[in-house]
């Protein structure tokens, strides 16, 4: 996919790192997050600013992308677990360590796509 501002290709997307633009390889994103307004793309420990919105991302990116809630978009090939609470929620749980909710509006659509 390339669009008209270059900015997702296919293989890669582009963000900026402090005033720096960099490629990121897409598959080596493990989650995609809203930070004080702005969209944020995890790699490993590394936090690049990217110039879509969440909605745009989830349209370009690969199935293995899927969002867990309003704010997350994670990146299935990088999850560690799952884990259930008390209260009914699903809490992922990435293999840097990041974790976040699933909602209840997105959990039947996960629990699908995860073969649960």
């Amino acid at each position: 996919i390339l669009n008209d501002d270059k900015t997702l290709d296919g293989i890669n997307i582009y963000g900026y790192l402090e005033k720096d633009i960099v490629p990121i390889k897409i598959a080596d994103i493990f989650n995609i997050t809203i930070e004080d307004e702005k969209t944020i793309a995890y790699v490993n420990s590394k936090k690049y600013q990217i110039k879509y919105r969440l909605y745009q991302l989830e349209q370009m990116l690969p199935e293995n992308f899927l969002q867990i809630n309003k704010s997350c978009i994670i990146n299935l090939s990088h999850i560690k677990r799952f884990n259930s609470s008390w209260s009914a929620m699903l809490m992922v749980e990435m293999k840097n360590g990041y974790t976040d909710y699933v909602s209840r509006r997105q959990i039947k659509n996960v629990k699908r796509r995860m073969g649960l």
